[in-house]
């Protein structure tokens, strides 16, 4: 997951920005990823996929807290050509390989910093 993250302000309501460097399926986007604060408490509010369908805004419910975030994403997560978190399409399946264990959820965390005030 090459994806980069743009954390937004403490106590702000400014969505959290994830630029995914490809587009994803619309479909699955906005149902396989949550974000959770650092005890793993769910934040409410909504996903808004735009760019291509290759970056999300995150607009929370209420304020951001400082703090450490985590978001989970679920390893059924498709880009458009069906790769998803777990295996690539392109994988040839002719050849030998060890079995791998496929991961129900992936995570990416990040933080919030404290505001500077002037």
């Amino acid at each position: 997951m090459g994806w980069q993250i743009n954390p937004p302000g403490s106590c702000s309501r400014d969505p959290l920005s994830l630029d995914f460097n490809e587009s994803l399926d619309w479909m699955l986007a906005g149902i396989t990823m949550k974000v959770l604060t650092g005890n793993k408490d769910q934040i409410a509010g909504y996903w808004s996929l735009y760019g291509g369908e290759s970056q999300m805004r995150f607009y929370p419910a209420e304020p951001w807290n400082t703090g450490n975030y985590m978001i989970e994403v679920e390893g059924r997560l498709e880009d458009l050509a069906g790769n998803n978190l777990n295996r690539l399409f392109e994988k040839d399946l002719h050849k030998p390989n060890p079995r791998t264990q496929e991961k129900l959820l992936h995570t990416r965390t990040f933080s919030i910093l404290k505001k500077l005030t002037q």
